[in-house]
Order: structure tokens, then C-alpha cells, then sequence
């Protein structure tokens, strides 16, 4: 697939070889009834000096080095119209709003499709790995595609899909609920950079488990900013759904009566292992500890016990230990 940050910087030389300069931006125009933005010119910078040369000229794209396809002399110009994409400048970067007008996610690559020897935008990227890419790293980005088993399609928008704005945002056009599922990460992120306000609207799209993993990825007064707003029945349920450390650091830093109303609207489990952990002073090692812990039984073959910890991952916190017990218990 060829993606524009393998143009980004490219060097650029005639037909004999001679240095052209560098690729500083990508012009791109958009056609009548034609959904996607084809890729109309090539611009140009050496030593403060700016060329625009037509996408038409270049003889191979996605080289180390870019040629085009006759001496300097001979080149045609591109002439600017006024009208153009700039793709670097405009597009690279924004976020993507949906349509009622909360942040969702940021460009961080275009895929191109060819068609008729023409070059069009086809898809955003909003993947770490179109990070990766922008970095020069795109033969990584691809190993670790392979590597996790990671689809890029869940993360490519159809540029049908989007519009772009006057300011530093694209607008959605269907609704946030059928953009592809976002890492927590990347919802915390979003969140952070956002109003109270549109961060609740933001967070009332998540349903209680991908609300409760976008909290553990935000620290604790800021989760508490967060739940600030919603009913304490919703919050409860969010608590049962977060680890029992997370959980008791987000407990702690509400208000004393509202985090006493909400242990006792949790279920008993939960709420017993997070009461045991507030129970500690914070910076003490209890303070500190989970009860999501990976535990096996005395006895079993390994292959039993592997088969147990596979079952029990999503569970605990960490593979890095796995303890025998004599008498097994369920943590969390």
C-alpha cells in the first residue's frame, strides 16, 4: 500500500540525475463527481527557492529518490490555481470530528490508490503505525503489522467519509459510533485535549468497558474530573469494570461521602478488594498493589497451567509473576 509520508522529503532529480531539492508539500485537486482528491502537483524547495512541477512528470513515485521524467530545462511548471489541497499542510495532522462536533481522532497518514496513471488520496490513516511511517520507519511499521496480527483496514476512514474544513479540523460524516474501535490510549489523548463539556459528550459514546479502559489510561484526578458528571450508578459500574488498583486510585480522589455511596453501590467482590486497598496508606507497597494477580494450583502439567493463564489474561494485570497457591483463589 503507498501511504504520502513515502514522499514526504524525498529528494528530487531530472531525468539526468541533477538534484531538483526536496519534496515540501503535495498539491492535490478535487474533481467533479469524483469522491477522491487526485494528487495534481509536486512542490519543490532547494535553498529557499520554491518549484511546482506536475504530478504527470515524476517517472517513479515511491523510490528513495524521485525522478522526473525530463532534463530541468525541459520541465513543465505546474500552475497554481488557488484552489488546490494542500495535503501536507491541510490534511496531515487534523483532527477528525464527527458530526455533532467532538474530537474523535487524528490523520496520521493517507493511503494513494492508483488509477489510469493518476494518484488519488484513498483513505486516512489514524494508526500509530502511520505515526511510524512519518518517522522513515516504514518497513517496521509493516513487521509490526504482521507481527501483532494488526488489520490496518480498522484504522483507515474512506475519504468519502470525511470533509475537509477551513480551520485545524475534518468533519465526520456518518456518526462517531461507526468509526473503527480506538485504542483506550488514543481515547485518552483525545480527552485530555478536550473541554469538559466535549469530553462528556465524547465519553456518553463509550459503552461501560471502553469507558472504564479509557480511565486507566488517564491519571486519577483527572479521572475524577472526568466522572465528575455522571450518575453514581454509572460510575459504579465503571469501578467494577476497572482493575481494583485503578479503581481505588479514582475512589480516593473523590470526595469522601460520594466514594463511601459508591463502594456501596458495587458489587460485594469488587468492592471488597478495592475497601482492602484504600485501606493503605498511598504511597505505602499496599498502596501501591493490585489483586489482579495471575494463580495456579499445585499439581498441574504445563500444559494445564498454561491453558489457565491463557483463560485467566485479561484478568490480571501482569504476566510477569505467576504464583502457586495451595488453596487457588479468583483475584478481581
Amino acid at each position: 500500500m503507498p501511504f504520502i509520508s513515502q514522499i514526504i522529503g524525498r529528494t528530487v532529480v531530472d531525468s539526468e540525475g541533477d538534484k531538483l531539492g526536496r519534496v515540501e508539500e503535495v498539491l492535490a485537486i478535487q474533481k467533479p463527481r469524483v469522491q477522491h482528491p487526485v494528487l495534481a502537483a509536486l512542490v519543490v524547495s532547494r535553498k529557499k527557492e520554491i518549484s511546482y512541477y506536475p504530478f504527470s512528470e515524476i517517472a517513479v513515485l515511491f523510490a528513495q529518490v524521485i525522478p522526473l521524467s525530463h532534463k530541468k530545462e525541459e520541465l513543465p511548471h505546474y500552475q497554481v490555481k488557488g484552489d488546490e489541497i494542500q495535503v501536507i499542510q491541510d490534511v496531515l495532522d487534523k483532527q477528525i470530528i464527527d458530526t455533532n462536533g467532538i474530537r474523535v481522532v487524528r490523520v496520521n497518514d493517507l493511503e494513494l490508490t492508483r488509477v489510469n496513471n493518476e494518484y488519488y488520496i484513498a483513505n486516512v490513516d489514524i494508526s500509530s503505525l502511520g505515526i511510524v511511517r512519518r518517522m522513515g520507519l516504514g518497513k517496521l511499521a509493516d513487521r509490526l503489522a504482521a507481527r501483532f496480527d494488526h488489520n490496518p483496514r480498522k484504522s483507515f476512514i474512506s475519504w468519502e467519509s470525511v470533509e475537509l474544513l477551513h480551520d485545524q479540523f475534518m468533519r465526520l460524516k456518518v456518526p462517531v459510533d461507526k468509526l473503527s474501535e480506538l485504542h483506550p490510549a488514543d481515547i485518552a489523548e483525545i480527552l485530555s485535549d478536550m473541554s469538559h463539556i466535549d469530553s462528556g459528550k465524547l465519553l456518553e459514546t463509550l459503552d461501560i468497558e471502553h469507558l472504564a479502559d479509557a480511565l486507566e489510561e488517564v491519571e486519577p484526578d483527572f479521572q475524577a474530573n472526568l466522572v465528575q458528571g455522571m450518575s453514581d450508578e454509572k460510575v459504579a459500574d465503571v469501578l467494577e469494570e476497572m482493575s481494583p488498583d485503578e479503581a481505588a486510585d479514582l475512589l480516593a480522589e473523590l470526595p469522601e461521602e460520594r466514594s463511601k455511596d459508591l463502594l456501596d453501590l458495587m458489587e460485594g467482590d469488587e468492592a471488597e478488594d478495592v475497601r482492602m486497598l484504600l485501606s493503605y496508606p498511598e504511597e505505602s507497597a499496599g498502596g501501591m498493589m493490585t489483586t489482579d494477580i495471575a494463580t495456579i494450583r499445585p499439581g498441574l502439567t504445563a500444559e494445564k497451567a498454561i491453558e489457565v493463564l491463557r483463560n485467566s489474561a485479561d484478568e490480571a494485570e501482569s504476566m510477569f509473576y505467576v504464583y502457586v497457591v495451595s488453596t487457588h483463589q479468583e483475584w478481581g
